[in-house]
């Protein structure tokens, strides 16, 4: 980009004519246009930021980048929660380049967790025991989701004795996309001793009912 002089050579016009060479405007090569895009980028909560990119559109005459490239940032940290974030392009420059710049977005989706129902025992006409579950994919610091989920069994005191389904319903939150994973509930024979009752007679007579 510049201003360029005309070169008129070495000109002639005869015997008749006295020459006068007048200068004109110079030959103005203008900045060419050229837009530097931030690469949109996604990430689960909880993941560091993944490297900020961009893309130029526009460049010509072989050129690769720019006397001086462009920064990339973003409000987002390792520890925002689900959503979209501005990808913000600043500074960047060159003489040859009028600028313009085109943010991007980080899009944050949410972890996976499972909840597991823990597996329970217990004996025939026995009170069910507490049901409890655990999580295994919680980021640190993080102990239960936002709503918990419900646990519950169809075993009551009086079920027989089998296996019954522990399961889980509800329970949500934001950061966390969860799958639950129903436990089982044992119930066992009870102990049960059978007696046999003492009893007595006298010589002779008929044994008594036993």
């Amino acid at each position: 980009v510049g201003t360029y002089p005309y070169n008129l050579g070495t000109l002639s016009a005869g015997d008749n004519y006295n020459l006068q060479l007048i200068s004109t405007t110079p030959f103005l090569i203008t900045p060419a246009p050229l837009r530097i895009i931030a690469d949109d980028k996604q990430k689960i909560f909880g993941a560091a930021n993944p490297p900020l990119t961009f893309t130029y559109d526009g460049l010509v005459n072989g050129d690769t980048q720019l006397a001086v490239e462009p920064t990339l940032s973003t409000e987002a940290t390792i520890s925002s929660p689900v959503g979209t974030y501005d990808i913000t392009v600043t500074g960047g420059s060159d003489p040859n380049y009028s600028i313009s710049r085109v943010e991007g977005t980080l899009t944050i989706g949410q972890k996976t967790v499972t909840i597991t129902a823990s597996n329970q025992s217990k004996v025939y006409g026995e009170a069910n025991p507490v049901l409890t579950f655990s999580y295994n994919g919680l980021l640190d610091g993080d102990t239960q989701i936002q709503i918990e989920p419900t646990i519950s069994t169809e075993a009551t005191i009086s079920s027989p004795v089998g296996t019954y389904d522990i399961t889980l319903t509800g329970g949500s939150d934001p950061n966390y996309d969860f799958t639950p994973v129903n436990g089982t509930l044992s119930i066992t024979p009870a102990t049960l001793s059978i007696i046999a009752d003492d009893k007595s007679k006298v010589y002779g007579e008929a044994n008594p009912a036993l």
